[in-house]
């Protein structure tokens, strides 16, 4: 039934990515040398490794943050400082409300193993699955969301790694817990509105993925630790020749 179509992570080109990730794989264990930790011998272990750095650079982030405050209150008064609203906005600033919480995990595998009209991505929580329920709960209005208690901007990226999440620099384990601060009801009703996520249900129904929600009076998402910079690719000149 065209209903139940989920369309797996792997799907589409899985011969050539997994060429890619081959090659990726080689050309780092080769370059690492005697280090241990560039010696990565799979991706999840290479973005585990990154992970670490990262969020050495995030602390470093916030610390230069506390300090240079100080000189921002200081021209409060200033008709060019940035609204409140659109730092909010923006996720420079942490935002508070009622809310709800959705989490997704994946299913336990059979006693008797997968079953023969199943594959092993069945039962597994893909990228478009937490990408469908944060649509979702944007179209619904949210003010403010998380993954796994970390803010959600709009350069955080969402990307599958094996059969963990890296988002926004960190690997993640399911259960994968998305936030959003608004009127519970309307967020709800956003889900319920929400193809892809009634699609991510039936399957719910069919093999047991995870999907729960809960309702909140106070929540708090966090200001973004992210770097708000963003990189872009020039073109080349014309050769001359």
């Amino acid at each position: 039934m065209m209903a139940w179509l989920r369309v797996p992570r792997a799907s589409v080109g899985v011969g050539v990515v997994g060429v890619l990730a081959g090659l990726i794989v080689a050309a780092n264990a080769a370059g690492a040398g005697d280090d241990p930790e560039r010696a990565a011998t799979d991706l999840v272990s290479l973005a585990r490794a990154q992970t670490g750095r990262l969020e050495d650079l995030q602390d470093e982030n916030a610390t230069i943050r506390s300090q240079i405050a100080p000189y921002l209150d200081a021209h409060d008064d200033d008709p060019q400082a940035a609204d409140e609203s659109v730092q909010a906005a923006a996720g420079s600033l942490p935002v508070s409300g009622p809310g709800i919480e959705v989490s997704l995990t994946d299913p336990p595998v059979p006693d008797g193993g997968i079953p023969a009209d199943r594959v092993p991505d069945d039962y597994v929580v893909h990228q478009q699955d937490v990408e469908s329920v944060i649509n979702a709960l944007r179209t619904g209005g949210a003010e403010a969301l998380t993954i796994q208690g970390e803010r959600v901007v709009s350069t955080t990226s969402i990307r599958c790694v094996g059969n963990v999440l890296y988002v926004g620099g960190r690997v993640y384990s399911p259960p994968f817990v998305v936030g959003a601060i608004g009127d519970p009801d309307v967020l709800v009703e956003a889900l319920d509105r929400s193809e892809a996520v009634t699609i991510y249900r039936q399957w719910v129904d069919l093999i047991g993925l995870g999907f729960d929600v809960s309702m909140h009076d106070e929540m708090v998402a966090p200001a973004s630790t992210a770097s708000t910079s963003l990189t872009y690719a020039d073109p080349l000149e014309p050769s001359a020749d």
